[in-house]
């Protein structure tokens, strides 16, 4: 999976794997400017797709507030590094 666009409230991202619209994921989003990775809940709100690859857009439903703040000040410095974000993606029990 790869994020295209993320933000405080939510992200979007490609994956080759099947996602369902509703479905709630824990992610762990690791971010260039901090060492550990963020941990979100989230719920899928779009799913968009291709041949090879799903775009979906989620929502973040749970997220501690400092957690928050990281993505907030961190999200202009990695566009600004055109650095590729990766996470690791769970259901959500």
């Amino acid at each position: 999976m790869q994020i295209m666009n993320l933000s405080k409230h939510g992200l979007l991202a490609t994956t080759n794997g099947k996602v369902y619209k509703g479905e709630i994921l824990e992610l762990h989003v690791k971010l260039v400017v901090y060492s550990k990775p963020i941990r979100v809940t989230a719920k899928v709100a779009r799913i968009t797709g291709v041949q090879t690859a799903s775009g979906m857009g989620m929502e973040f439903i749970k997220i501690g507030e400092s957690d928050r703040e990281k993505l907030s000040s961190s999200t202009y410095i990695n566009r600004l590094l055109l650095l590729e974000k990766q996470f690791a993606m769970s259901r959500a029990r």
